[in-house]
């Protein structure tokens, strides 16, 4: 018979793989999740360097494992490259994401994902998702969250940025 585990413990076999045991948790467990829901029709113009996403997330320990997944959804072609990048604490992470150019006026998905170490420093760091162009201007798409507006078809669109900080 197993003796009755405590508060916060889990159930695993001993590293003899002979019985079981109660053991503590002593890591791997989400900090903090902040995310960003933007809905809103844009209507891109060409520029160097344009932020799809800007907000604070309040980093909990201070080296900890962040997380940043996004999604962006536009509508109607209108460049073949441009950088995907984020941005968190002011630290560059460039070529984060990827999006289809296929010429046509179609749904675009730009995803973008990174796994990054924390800022040193516990509390509000701003994280952002953006575009660049190293060379010139442009935009991944020419409208960004598309409605029936751009395509009878559709209704409102929404994009996404979601930042997750891990504790291992």
């Amino acid at each position: 018979r197993l003796p009755k585990g405590t508060a916060n413990q889990l159930l695993r076999i001993n590293s003899g793989a002979t019985a079981p045991e109660w053991a503590t948790v002593d890591g791997g467990k989400v900090l903090m999740v902040t995310s960003s829901v933007y809905s809103q029709r844009v209507a891109l113009s060409n520029t160097s360097t344009y932020n799809y996403f800007s907000f604070n997330h309040n980093q909990q320990k201070a080296n900890s494992k962040i997380k940043l997944e996004v999604q962006l959804i536009g509508h109607s072609n209108n460049n073949g490259f441009t950088s995907l990048d984020v941005v968190y604490d002011n630290v560059l992470y460039p070529g984060r994401g990827a999006y289809t150019y296929s010429a046509q006026n179609n749904i675009h998905n730009l995803t973008a994902l990174a796994y990054i170490n924390g800022a040193s420093s516990t509390g509000n760091k701003t994280a952002t998702f953006r575009h660049s162009h190293a060379t010139g201007v442009g935009t991944p798409f020419n409208i960004w969250n598309p409605t029936s507006a751009d395509d009878n078809r559709m209704t409102t669109s929404a994009s996404t940025m979601v930042v997750t900080e891990y504790d291992f």
